[in-house]
């Protein structure tokens, strides 16, 4: 392998995140530290460990007792190895800290983004360690409360004609009874018996299950389009296994990555826990009484952006919570002059504050409470952002201080494009540089055309006949003086030079013709797989396409040529 850094800017990213991977001042006033500038992890430290002072270390034990007791249920389904297990442990100790990313749960692990921040997180948590002596931990935050079913139940993947397949458990309404068939312990623990009416647009993800029909469905189409390899039926039997009916989409999702991930001591967290739900409530009732605050910090942090010349990531609310009813099914709160209400019922702020410390797991956060509720659970030194997450924190800095906190470090994640060597090949015989391959395909065909035309056929040949019939003129001048009955003798003998000139221009037009189709044949194709939709491929593809290619060794590999690199540029690694 062999890495090739471009520059964001190069590649249609908004000013915002390279603008704070760039470390402009303007960009770097909306949030706490920046990761990349030097003693940054040791301040975020001492703000941890500040916090930590202030409050009473008694409390703080019996804190991180009941954290690991928790986590330790919470990962209970899933058979761990006993390096989880020992990573887990370690929360105990004060002076262990985090470095948190997460994602949505999508069908067989989702684009091939989701790989790259958990790599990214393992890559800092393991650089944070050594830099500051103390123990620190990559921590997985599943996106369980989430209920965007769409996103949750769908991924693509190239198929083995290189064509694009849409994967998609297509079942609008999957079955919830558990109380019968496979006794799994993932449902006894994760999973509640819910009415099989509510639609699963309704429901979180660790509520979600997939019918068996569904998942013969997209298996027989995964098993068509996934190319034939030595890898395929390995993949095909573990997917198999955590995504089945007995699994929700949390659970199959968790299974999955931790199998990728087995050796690197990742840590799951979500918040579709009761026990995790009930550690973090402080913020859930601090949230209800601050909210017109929030909303207010976050409207006028927006405002700021916008007058900067960025843009506002998520539209602020006067609401960030949501509720749930008898059904699971989670309900938008909303807040107005008249005060909190679900629908039609009106609950008074008190009320609201009694749920979030008697009964939280009834309540969640949505993408902005969430930040706040995770770093509540956890001491997170960095959390790894995507660029439109590290664009939302640039919302929330200001909101922080209402919870006695302050923003973790934002590190952007890893951006990876995988180069096949059929691709470096078919690059390396064109006229672009990869970041114009985002540029549409009909913008590359005419660029490569205007760049290549530099031969006119018609002008070429036409100086050429000229040059002969003036050389043959020339010459007949002579001819003509040592015997003017071969005269016609040399006309015949121009016209069959010419003819055969006339026969090797036409060869010459098609063999244009036909380097030029090649040629726009392999724009499409290099571009087709660089950025698949005119999208960058990790956002488009899942991983299983890597990984049936090439193994799970392919992750090993991209681990040790990211040592030493930092993700403050898009990196193209040569397969």
């Amino acid at each position: 392998m062999k890495v090739q850094s471009i520059p964001f800017r190069e590649l249609g990213f908004r000013s915002l995140f390279t603008d704070y991977l760039a470390q402009e001042a303007g960009a770097c006033e909306f949030y706490e530290l920046h990761p990349f500038q030097e003693g940054a992890a040791r301040k975020r430290l001492d703000q941890l460990n500040d916090m930590d002072d202030s409050g009473h270390m008694e409390q703080q034990e019996t804190f991180r007792a009941s954290l690991v007791q928790a986590l330790e249920a919470f990962h209970q389904p899933y058979a761990i190895k006993e390096i989880t297990r020992r990573q887990i442990l370690k929360l105990k100790n004060p002076t262990t800290k985090v470095v948190v990313t997460g994602q949505q749960l999508t069908l067989f692990g989702g684009p091939l983004f989701t790989v790259y921040k958990i790599a990214t997180a393992i890559h800092y948590a393991r650089l944070y360690e050594e830099e500051l002596n103390c123990n620190v931990l990559p921590v997985f935050w599943l996106a369980d409360e989430d209920h965007d079913f769409e996103e949750i139940r769908s991924t693509r993947i190239f198929s083995a004609s290189s064509n694009l397949v849409d994967l998609r458990c297509n079942t609008s309404n999957c079955p919830n009874d558990l109380s019968g068939g496979a006794n799994d312990e993932i449902n006894a623990s994760h999973a509640s018996a819910l009415h099989a009416s509510v639609p699963n647009e309704e429901k979180p993800a660790a509520e979600i299950y997939p019918s068996e029909e569904a998942l013969k469905s997209v298996f027989e189409q995964l098993g068509k389009d996934l190319p034939d390899t030595d890898f395929k039926e390995h993949l095909m039997k573990r997917l198999e296994s955590y995504y089945s009916p007995d699994h929700s989409f949390r659970d199959a999702f968790a299974l999955w990555i931790l199998e990728l991930f087995a050796d690197e001591g990742l840590i799951l967290c979500g918040s579709y826990d009761d026990s995790l739900k009930k550690l973090g409530r402080q913020v859930l009732k601090t949230y209800t009484e601050v909210a017109r605050s929030f909303y207010d910090r976050v409207q006028e942090q927006s405002q700021k952006l916008k007058e900067a010349g960025y843009h506002e990531q998520v539209h602020p609310m006067l609401s960030n919570l949501f509720l749930y009813d008898d059904q699971k099914r989670r309900i938008k709160l909303t807040l107005d002059n008249e005060g909190w209400h679900a629908g039609d019922q009106a609950i008074q702020g008190d009320d609201l504050k009694k749920i979030a410390d008697k009964s939280p797991e009834t309540l969640s956060p949505n993408v902005l409470l969430r930040p706040i509720f995770q770093d509540e659970l956890l001491p997170v030194l960095a959390y790894v952002a995507g660029p439109s997450e590290l664009a939302y924190y640039a919302q929330l800095k200001h909101v922080y201080p209402l919870f006695g906190k302050k923003m973790p470090l934002i590190i952007p994640r890893f951006s990876i494009t995988f180069v096949e060597p059929h691709i470096e090949r078919a690059a390396n015989q064109l006229p672009f540089q990869y970041p114009e391959y985002r540029g549409r395909t009909e913008d590359l065909e005419a660029a490569y055309i205007q760049q290549t035309d530099n031969l006119d056929v018609n002008d070429f040949f036409s100086a050429w006949l000229e040059a002969i019939h003036d050389e043959s003129e020339r010459r007949k001048v002579k001819i003509s003086l040592l015997d003017k009955t071969l005269l016609g003798t040399a006309s015949r003998a121009e016209s069959v030079y010419k003819n055969e000139l006339m026969k090797l221009k036409g060869k010459m037009i098609r063999s244009l013709k036909k380097r030029e189709n090649d040629q726009i044949d392999r724009i499409q194709k290099v571009r087709h797989h660089l950025f698949p939709d005119g999208n960058l491929q990790e956002r488009e593809i899942s991983a299983i396409w890597l990984l049936n290619k090439y193994g799970r060794k392919v992750l090993d590999h991209m681990t040790e040529h990211l040592q030493g690199q930092v993700p403050d540029t898009h990196k193209f690694i040569f397969l």
